[in-house]
C-alpha cells in the first residue's frame, strides 16, 4: 500500500495504492463514507458507477488495459471520493496515464494549478478520456493490418486474429459505453462543484470526450465487423472452388471406373478383350471420355 497526500489552502488530495480494508475503514470513518462505497472500493466492480451521499459524490472510472502477451483489454479501477474540500482516489497502481501523472505531480504545482477540488477532479478525468485515443488507434492499425493480409491470401491466417481483435474491441465497449453514461450524469452534479459555471463547461467536455471515444469505438466494431464478413465470404468462395474441382475430378474417374471395371470381367466376348492392341484401344476411349466430358465442363463454363 502507497499513499501520497497534497494539501492546499482549499482542499485535501488523498491518494491510495492497493488500500487495505483497514485503511479504506479509517478514511471511511473520518470523512463520513457510505458504506456501501466503501465496499465497492474493496472489489473489482464490473461497470463505471456515479452516486452521490453525504455531501460528496463517489465515482467509480474504468481504464482498459491492453495486455500485449495474453493479447486482450483488462479494466484496470479507480476509484473516486470528492467532497467540497477534499479528493479520496483509490487504484491498483496499473493506469499508466494516471500513475504517471502521479508520479510527475507535486504539492507547488498542484497549489499553481489547481485552485480548488473541482479543477483537479476534472483534469483527472479528462486525463484518463483523452488517454483512450493512443488505445483507440492501436486498435485501428490492428485492423488496418487485418484488412492488408485478408487481401494477400491469409484468410485462414486472419480468423483467429479477427477473434482476437474483436473481443478486445467489445471489452472497450463495454468499458467506454458505460462510462459516457456516467459523464452525462455528472454533468447534472454541477451543482456539487464551485464556481458552476466553468465546471459546467468541464463536465460537458468530459461528455464530449467519452462521446468521440465512444463514437471512434462504434466506427472500429462496425469494420471489424465488415472485414470479418469479407473474411468468411473468401474462406467461402475458396472451399467452394476446391469443392468444384474435386466434383469434376469425381465426375470425370465415374465413367473410367465403369469402364475399367467392365474389363476386369475377363468374360470372352467383350470388344477388343482378345485385340493385340487392346490396352490402347480402351485406353484411347478412356481419354476421349475425359477430353469430351473437360469440353462439356467448359462449354457450360463449370470450369
Amino acid at each position: 500500500m502507497k499513499t501520497k497526500e497534497f494539501k492546499t489552502k482549499n482542499f485535501l488530495w488523498l491518494d491510495v495504492e492497493n488500500p487495505s480494508k483497514g485503511k479504506i475503514e479509517e478514511l471511511a470513518k473520518k470523512y463520513n463514507l457510505y458504506r456501501l462505497d466503501t465496499e465497492d472500493c474493496q472489489i473489482p466492480t464490473q461497470k463505471p458507477k456515479l452516486v452521490q451521499h453525504n455531501g460528496y459524490l463517489f465515482l467509480i472510472v474504468k481504464y482498459p488495459l491492453c495486455l500485449t502477451e495474453e493479447r486482450e483489454t483488462e479494466a484496470q479501477e479507480l476509484d473516486i471520493f470528492v467532497g467540497k474540500d477534499y479528493l479520496i482516489t483509490f487504484h491498483s497502481g496499473k493506469i499508466p496515464p494516471y500513475t504517471k501523472f502521479l508520479r510527475d505531480i507535486d504539492e507547488e504545482q498542484i497549489k499553481k494549478d489547481y485552485p480548488n477540488v473541482g479543477s483537479l477532479f476534472y483534469f483527472i478525468l479528462r486525463k484518463l478520456h483523452v488517454a483512450y485515443f493512443p488505445l483507440l488507434e492501436e486498435l485501428s492499425k490492428q485492423i488496418e493490418k487485418i484488412k492488408r493480409d485478408i487481401f494477400l491470401g491469409k484468410e485462414k491466417e486472419m480468423v483467429r486474429k479477427i477473434a482476437l481483435t474483436k473481443r478486445n474491441i467489445l471489452d472497450f465497449g463495454e468499458i467506454i459505453g458505460p462510462q459516457l453514461g456516467v459523464m452525462q450524469k455528472l454533468e447534472k452534479r454541477v451543482n456539487h462543484f464551485k464556481p458552476e459555471e466553468k465546471m459546467a463547461n468541464k463536465l460537458e467536455d468530459l461528455t464530449e470526450k467519452a462521446l468521440e471515444a465512444w463514437t471512434a469505438l462504434e466506427n472500429e466494431i462496425d469494420t471489424i465487423r465488415a472485414l470479418e464478413r469479407t473474411n468468411d465470404s473468401l474462406i467461402s468462395h475458396k472451399t467452394s472452388a476446391t469443392m468444384q474441382v474435386l466434383t469434376i475430378i469425381s465426375v470425370i474417374m465415374l465413367p473410367l471406373t465403369l469402364i475399367v471395371s467392365i474389363y476386369g470381367m475377363n468374360i470372352s466376348w467383350m470388344p477388343f478383350l482378345d485385340h493385340p492392341f487392346a490396352f490402347w484401344i480402351i485406353s484411347a476411349i478412356m481419354i476421349g471420355v475425359v477430353i469430351v466430358m473437360l469440353g462439356y465442363f467448359i462449354r457450360k463454363k463449370w470450369i
